[in-house]
């Protein structure tokens, strides 16, 4: 394969990229510094890290986002604009009808290390308990659990960056499945408060349930129940309406985790009704993919991650390469 050499508009270092990569978007290893690939430095075109533009918002995200692992100027906040959940979906058919294969690859690396590292190790420790060691297959339960929430969040900002890869049409995609070490650390901390919050709003619900049945309403307390389950559930798809960009902005690497959460809540502030059915259809798709068993998930799950990646740009005024556009 033909390659040539560009310097690195951020770093100046000197970078060997493929010939067939140009005109397409890239990012120098050394300084995360994002270029077009082919374009000449110091040409009068904007470059991508220019993407991110100051624009007068009332939004709270319109300020710049403090974090020691900045990329990005201070004085260039996300630029947070309006878009239709129809232009939505027709650049993300577009690119997973071109890009399909790609995009389903980060879920086989899924689920390869969700077998070997969580499935497996459930199997060992259950027949641990069933030869009569229940204490010693207690011990591995505990000592899974850490593992079991690493592995999630390692898969989960590693899928969220290859969207990102996918929708923007970044050379070598599958290589930001890595995360680095500090971009971890942010998406672990969405996670655990995300957690919290479900587990106070489910033990106070399940709490109001028990004491009306403390008191002796066994029969009555089957309303609370009912109104418990659907408290829940409309809680949790408002938490989802309001935070399903975090992880996006954090794969992204434009806020720590509390800037990562205030970032997604200003950007579904600004898209309220195009987040809603983001989040609607999201869940239509996961339950379309249950139902039609593992084939359905192979395309429903890499088609959903690809909207949401798709809407945080969009959403964010960073460019989307539809290939319908070539």
């Amino acid at each position: 394969m033909s390659t040539f050499q560009q310097s690195c508009p951020g770093c100046g270092r000197a970078l060997e990229l493929p010939a067939d990569a140009k005109g397409r978007l890239g990012q120098c290893p050394a300084c995360e510094t994002t270029f077009t690939i082919g374009e000449v430095a110091g040409a009068d075109k904007e470059s991508s890290s220019d993407l991110i533009r100051p624009v007068e918002t009332s939004d709270p995200i319109a300020e710049p986002i403090a974090s020691p692992w900045q990329t990005f100027p201070a004085t260039r906040p996300l630029q947070i604009s309006e878009c239709s959940i129809e232009e939505i979906l027709s650049i993300t058919l577009s690119i997973f009808s071109a890009r399909w294969r790609s995009c389903i690859l980060p879920l086989l690396i899924v689920v390869s290390a969700t077998l070997f590292l969580v499935v497996l190790p459930l199997v060992i420790l259950d027949a641990i308990k069933q030869a009569g060691a229940k204490g010693l297959a207690g011990i591995g339960y505990l000592l899974l659990l850490p593992v079991v929430f690493a592995v999630s969040v390692i898969c989960s900002i590693g899928v969220a960056r290859v969207a990102i890869a996918m929708a923007r049409n970044e050379a070598a995609p599958l290589a930001r499945f890595i995360a680095p070490v500090h971009m971890l650390l942010r998406a672990a901390g969405i996670a655990l408060l995300a957690s919290v919050v479900i587990g106070v709003i489910c033990m106070v619900m399940l709490g109001f349930v028990a004491t009306v049945n403390a008191a002796g309403g066994k029969g009555l307390g089957r309303i609370p129940a009912f109104l418990s389950g659907v408290a829940i559930l409309v809680l949790a798809f408002g938490l989802a309406w309001q935070l399903w960009a975090a992880l996006l902005v954090c794969a992204d690497d434009k806020g720590t985790a509390f800037g990562s959460i205030r970032a997604s809540q200003a950007i579904a502030t600004r898209n309220r009704l195009t987040s809603f059915f983001l989040v609607l259809i999201a869940l239509v798709l996961l339950l379309l993919g249950t139902l039609m068993g593992i084939i359905g998930n192979v395309v429903t799950a890499p088609l959903t991650i690809l909207m949401f990646a798709v809407s945080y740009l969009l959403m964010t005024g960073q460019d989307v390469a539809d290939p319908r556009d070539r």
